[in-house]
């Protein structure tokens, strides 16, 4: 790498099968990934970047609310698109051998999840989630 270049490129990740809950039925996230492009600078041995583009999320949402004797509960799937920004650095160990490390920020936006209680009445929830992902290669 020479010193002082520029590099411009285009990448894309997919990754499946992660679990996170933060209600009582929990969210499973089936599958994420995203399409960015990339800006960056080469200094001696090292590539230093930003990145930023299109972020997707699938998500199964499960919402379980019981307050005797009402009870609620609702399960859907959602695809949702956002963005993602981030950026990085890769090192040379050797002509063959490089390590990297990378950080990225997704917001997958805002949807809501429905259903009636057992009363009648309408409950909403909303979802909004968002992501911090750390590489390092």
């Amino acid at each position: 790498m020479g010193s002082g270049c520029q590099t411009l490129g285009a990448q894309s990740y997919n990754w499946t099968g992660f679990y996170a809950s933060n209600n009582p039925r929990g969210q499973f996230r089936r599958a994420f990934g995203t399409v960015t492009g990339r800006l960056g600078i080469a200094v001696d041995r090292a590539l230093l970047y930003v990145k930023g583009g299109f972020a997707y999320a699938n998500f199964r949402l499960g919402v379980s609310d019981s307050v005797p004797p009402l009870t609620t509960d609702a399960t859907e799937r959602l695809t949702y698109t956002g963005w993602t920004i981030g950026g990085g650095v890769e090192f040379a160990l050797t002509q063959n051998w490089l390590i990297k490390t990378e950080y990225q920020f997704m917001d997958f936006g805002r949807k809501s999840i429905s259903a009636v209680a057992s009363d009648g009445i309408t409950d909403t929830w909303k979802h909004d989630p968002s992501a911090h992902l750390i590489k390092l290669a």
